[in-house]
Order: structure tokens, then C-alpha cells, then sequence
């Protein structure tokens, strides 16, 4: 590449995935697949308003300098590449009780900043030591590779931030796994073998039990020992979970882009317009019998 058409990046992490050092035997689950798949769906998808068919994400200043450096060689970034970024990021969260990505400046040849890039990053091995990352990552063909990462550019999330222990998804997902495994046997304790009722019965009570404090009734619209205001009220706070994760997962994106802004002279978040903001009160409505379950549904 000639001078004229150089670019500089200040990118540190590999470009490979890492490959387990031991290799382990997935277990596979539908249940837990099914609550993975859900919670990391795209979040433009699911706390879109009714009816809105602008842009999910915007910047908040009508300067556009920001969204032309994370959009500088990809103009989907805010459409397409941020939900698929923090769907990412939750799935490492849910898995592993944390995520990195490494935000990396693009320079051309006068060392003027013309572009961002937000890239995730996961390593088998990494030590934090003072103002440096060190990490151990192995190739799919076994060879290692290491390097290091200047700290001011990773951006860290953790479980706890949203709520939950590092390792309560990984129990879950256990639990979930034992769950299908034992599924036929719940409804297996008749001597009349298979009953439908009994099993339906005890498939509700069991993904009430280890659902319910993640608002997860897996994928069901009904459950046999709850009413249909108690369901309506699990959807909202499922709802409200979901928006609560985003809004914690772009505060982190934006103090570091705040930060780099300072120093390279732009500004602006990413941010997102509320759907759950009125939903207390819809189910207040719904309590106080101004609403039935129909309308608030409707709403939601």
C-alpha cells in the first residue's frame, strides 16, 4: 500500500479465536439453548416500540463525527453491527460471567483519527498487570500465541454489573441440562404410564421453579400455577431486565468513547429510546381494573 493510502491501527488482540487447551464434551440442552437464544436475541428486535421503523440506536449530539468514525469503513455499524456486538457480549456474560472488547483506534498517514472499530476478544489465558493485559491464546492447529493489551483500551463487562453472580447462568444451565435429561421421568410416576396432564403440570412448576428469576418461562404463554395478570407481569419485568442489561452494556461503550473523545475532540453516545419506561404504570392499570389483560398486552 502506498503512503498516500496508509492507515495505522492501534489494534492488540489476535485476530484468532481461541481453541480450548482440553477439549470438553458439550452437553446439550434444549432448554438452555432456548433461554441462551432468547436472552441474547438482538435487542433492536425485542425492545423496539410498537411501531417504529427508525433506526434502534442513535447518537445523541447532532454532530455526526462520531458515527463516522464507527462507521468510517462499514455504514451498518449502528444498524446491524452493534446489535450483533452486544448479543455477543451478553452470550460471554451468560457463559463465562464476563466480556472484553478492545477499542481500536484507525489512523491515516498524518496520524489523524478516522476511524473506531469495537472489537470483542476472548483469550484462554489472560493476567491483568498493571496497565497491561498479557494473554495466552491457542490456535486451532495447537500453535500459541501471546501478546498484550494496553488496559485504557479494553472495555470490561462482568455479570455482577447486571445483576447476578459471575457463575449463576453456568448453574443454570446445569440445572436446565438435568431438567431435559429428566423431563419424561416427571410424568412417568403413574402406573397407567404417560400421562399429558400430570406432565404439563410438573413442566410448569419445574420452569417456574428455575426460571423465574430471570423472567424466563421458556418460551410457554401459560403456565397451569399462575393467572394470566402474573404472566403479563413476567413478561414486563422480562422486558425491563432486558432493557436494564442494554442500558448497562452501552454505559460502558460510552464512558470509553467519552474518554477517547476528549482527546480527539468529538462527542456523543449511543443510545436508545425506552420502551419500558411506562410499564409500572400499565400494570398498575391492569391491578386497579382501568385496564384488562387484552389491552396491557396489547401495550407491551
Amino acid at each position: 500500500m502506498d503512503d498516500e493510502h496508509m492507515i495505522i491501527s492501534s489494534r492488540q488482540t489476535s485476530d484468532y479465536l481461541p481453541y480450548p487447551f482440553f477439549k470438553r464434551k458439550r452437553r446439550i440442552s434444549l432448554y438452555g439453548d432456548m433461554l441462551l437464544q432468547d436472552f441474547c436475541m438482538h435487542f433492536s428486535i425485542i425492545l423496539r416500540k410498537n411501531n417504529d421503523y427508525r433506526y434502534f440506536y442513535k447518537i445523541d449530539v447532532p454532530d455526526n463525527r462520531l458515527l463516522n468514525l464507527l462507521e468510517y469503513d462499514n455504514g451498518k455499524f449502528l444498524e446491524y453491527d452493534l446489535d450483533k456486538l452486544l448479543a455477543d457480549n451478553l452470550a460471554d456474560l451468560l457463559h463465562y460471567g464476563k466480556s472484553y472488547v478492545e477499542l481500536v483506534r484507525i489512523f491515516d498517514k498524518d496520524k489523524k483519527l478516522i476511524g473506531i472499530k469495537l472489537i470483542r476478544f476472548r483469550n484462554n489465558i489472560q493476567v491483568h498487570i498493571g496497565k497491561k493485559i498479557y494473554y495466552v491464546l491457542r490456535k486451532c492447529d495447537g500453535k500459541i500465541v501471546t501478546g498484550k493489551i494496553d488496559t485504557e483500551n479494553v472495555i470490561s463487562f462482568k455479570l455482577r454489573d447486571i445483576g447476578y453472580s459471575k457463575s449463576y447462568f453456568k448453574k443454570l444451565f446445569r440445572k436446565l441440562h438435568k431438567y431435559d435429561t429428566d423431563f419424561l421421568k416427571l410424568s412417568m410416576d403413574s402406573k397407567s404410564g404417560f400421562e399429558m396432564d400430570v406432565y404439563e403440570k410438573k413442566h410448569d412448576y419445574e420452569l417456574l421453579k428455575l426460571g423465574h428469576n430471570v423472567r424466563w418461562l421458556g418460551r410457554k404463554f401459560d403456565n397451569y400455577y399462575v393467572n394470566e395478570p402474573y404472566l403479563l407481569y413476567i413478561k414486563i419485568e422480562e422486558m425491563k431486565l432486558k432493557e436494564a442489561m442494554l442500558s448497562q452494556l452501552l454505559s460502558k461503550y460510552n464512558e470509553k468513547l467519552v474518554n477517547v473523545g476528549k482527546k480527539y475532540g468529538f462527542l456523543g453516545k449511543i443510545c436508545f429510546d425506552s420502551k419500558t419506561s411506562k410499564y409500572s404504570d400499565l400494570y398498575k392499570d391492569l391491578m386497579k381494573g382501568m385496564k384488562n389483560c387484552e389491552e396491557v398486552s396489547g401495550e407491551i
